[in-house]
């Protein structure tokens, strides 16, 4: 998305800067706007510290010379490619070296900041729609669950049958949170693209329905839980408005189980809501956790401010009363 502060701003190119631990990286992307058309990297850069990158080595070996002048050599040269400076190698004035190297994939380096900004290219903001969630045969363009909640049959239908059901149990164990629910199945061969649900109150002669007659909470639910559960989908990504369709009580709840999810399928996902009972679910002392509250300052310009813990009040409030009163930001203030 461009800015639009200024008319010349709609064609220039976009910068985009991630920073990690290990080092950082920077893309320029580009459309020309004619129709159809897609963004494209003109160039990308990739920096990071050679010092940190020497301390990832467990073992060094060299063919000549010593290890001191060994490491200074290769610091040099990794100071030189990412400062871009095309100049003669060190190692072509002091004779030719031959390396050893094992890299500790535990170590904070290069290593470790490329899956990050790896992960970075299939990222995508869901936004699911009750309408998508309730056609579950509808599949979009792009897989497996489209932006607003297509292919979310295939994708519990390939968990459900798949070889390592730890994912399928997830999602079915995370539904619990609706006292109703007992289990769901998915027919391999399903022509009529349904979903069969149980219900544990009602009678056996008639306990089960479809996703037609599930209420949209549950479908909503059904569609987090696999976005987070399953190893398909992407690592990075974000929701839109995670409130969307659910009670107050089960916003708090659901983030608690969202946030396990994440941490055991390896997910990072940006959620934005306006429910303060969201806030509620959030844990501040957990490093993983990060509360932003987002706004736009006089001149139009979009800030988000970061709290890594709660405002400090005369008695105990839970987040959602702060963001209610206004201690956490984000809330207009021309009413």
């Amino acid at each position: 998305m461009r800015s639009a502060f200024e008319v010349e701003e709609v064609t220039k190119p976009i910068s985009v800067r991630v920073v990690g631990d290990a080092g950082e990286a920077s893309y320029v992307l580009s459309n020309d706007n004619q129709p159809y058309s897609t963004w494209t990297e003109n160039n990308a850069t990739l920096r990071f510290s050679a010092d940190q990158f020497i301390k990832s080595f467990t073992e060094f070996s060299h063919s000549k010379g010593n290890k001191k002048l060994a490491k200074k050599l290769i610091t040099q040269l990794l100071n030189d490619m990412t400062a871009n400076i095309d100049q003669e190698s060190p190692t072509s004035r002091t004779g030719s070296l031959a390396f050893s190297l094992k890299v500790n994939a535990d170590e904070k380096s290069i290593f470790s900041l490329r899956p990050e900004v790896d992960g970075i290219a299939n990222f995508i903001v869901y936004s699911p729609e009750n309408s998508s969630l309730r056609m579950l045969e509808r599949e979009g363009q792009i897989e497996p669950l489209g932006i607003n909640g297509e292919g979310l049959l295939k994708l519990l239908t390939v968990m459900s049958y798949d070889d390592d059901p730890s994912a399928i149990e997830a999602v079915k164990k995370s539904l619990k949170l609706f006292s109703w629910f007992e289990d769901f199945e998915i027919p391999r061969e399903n022509a009529k693209g349904r979903m069969k649900i149980t219900d544990g109150y009602l009678d056996e002669s008639c306990k089960s329905f479809d996703q037609r007659s599930a209420n949209e909470g549950f479908l909503f639910a059904a569609f987090y839980f696999a976005l987070f559960a399953s190893k398909l989908t992407p690592r990075f990504f974000a929701v839109d408005n995670i409130d969307a369709s659910l009670n107050p009580k089960l916003c708090e709840v659901m983030m608690r189980r969202l946030t396990k999810l994440a941490t055991d399928n390896g997910k990072q996902a940006i959620l934005t809501t306006h429910n303060p009972s969201v806030l509620d679910g959030l844990d501040l002392n957990d490093p993983e956790q990060k509360l932003f509250a987002v706004h736009r300052n006089a001149k139009g310009e979009t800030r988000a401010t970061l709290h890594s813990e709660k405002p400090s009040t005369d008695k105990p409030r839970r987040l959602s009363e702060m963001f209610i009163g206004g201690l956490l930001g984000g809330l207009p203030k021309v009413f």
